[in-house]
């Protein structure tokens, strides 16, 4: 089973990305899917004369504001100390529209948070939903890229650095994700998809997001079974410097990216709780257990580039 279990990882998403994200390039264009492009509807042209100006061809800034304030993100942000939030939208050649919120002025150093999201049609794999899901093609909503940080906070041994954090975070996922889901909501999408870089990002997303892969996420519950006495950072950073093992062989186990979903058609909402995903993803629990070899960790973690690089 264990060997199984492994050959599911190796078989999904590859990222061929850099270490620092390309904006330029979406994410989702190695999934050989069909894109669909969001349009511009006469109810959101009557908000701005340019459709490029509208984050999702439908949102003016005052639009998203008005969202903020009553989702509780603007007041999150102002008991944060960030008063006065300044929005940017931007659209890039190849469809990927971007939301980014400063702080006072549009400044890098001054960025909050920062949106990328897109549109595809996303196909599940035959394998995980035969017998369960007859149509597999899926109008959704992708997660580009997300930036939620802190730039007046400073990492402590209380609040560690996460793979890939400049700052520490703004502590927004709560208002974040039911944004998106409004956004996919209003634009008629089927779903929202994210394929997670980093372990914690897939923990964080797991409240509401599910692996399309049931072996995956069998993965995901697994090692926070086994090893929930540890900081969601250490097992973040046990992934990347694969400290993170089999505790019967003591051989590491990667952290492969895959895709999560957050279903809205009724069809993908009954796959997550179908007999034959509840079993599997059961199964994958039961099949390992995990063991993390603190000391190491720590060790080539001070020593790992992406973390020394904000030290």
């Amino acid at each position: 089973m264990l060997r199984l279990l492994k050959k599911f990882f190796s078989r999904g998403y590859k990222s061929n990305t850099p270490s620092r994200y390309d904006a330029s390039q979406s994410r989702f264009e190695r999934y050989e899917f069909s894109p669909v492009r969001f349009e511009c509807t006469l109810s959101s042209m009557s908000h701005s004369g340019a459709c490029n100006e509208l984050f999702l061809d439908t949102y003016s800034p005052d639009a998203i504001r008005d969202i903020m304030n009553r989702n509780g993100l603007t007041g999150h942000l102002r008991d944060n100390g960030f008063a006065k939030q300044v929005l940017n939208i931007e659209k890039t050649n190849s469809g990927i529209h971007i939301l980014r919120i400063y702080n006072g002025k549009t400044a890098p150093e001054r960025l909050l948070i920062e949106i990328r999201l897109s549109r595809i049609i996303y196909m599940p794999e035959e394998r995980h939903v035969t017998g369960v899901i007859k149509d597999r093609r899926f109008n959704v909503v992708a997660v580009e890229w997300l930036t939620l940080q802190n730039p007046k906070l400073s990492f402590t041994s209380s609040r560690p650095r996460l793979p890939g954090q400049a700052f520490p975070g703004l502590g927004a996922v709560q208002y974040i994700t039911p944004l998106m889901e409004m956004f996919a909501g209003d634009l008629g999408a089927e779903a929202i998809l994210d394929v997670p870089e980093q372990f914690h990002a897939a923990v964080m997303y797991s409240q509401k997001f599910k692996f399309m892969d049931p072996a995956r996420e069998g993965m995901l519950r697994a090692v926070l079974r086994d090893l929930e006495s540890h900081s969601l950072a250490d097992l973040s950073w046990g992934f990347i410097t694969g400290t993170i093992c089999d505790a019967s062989t003591g051989e590491p186990f990667p952290y492969e990216p895959s895709e999560q979903v957050l279903p809205i058609a009724e069809s993908l909402a009954r796959y997550f709780t179908s007999r034959e995903y509840l079993k599997r993803v059961e199964n994958a629990m039961n099949s390992i257990r995990y063991a993390l070899d603190y000391d190491r960790m720590a060790r080539e973690r001070e020593n790992h580039p992406d973390y020394k690089q904000y030290t």
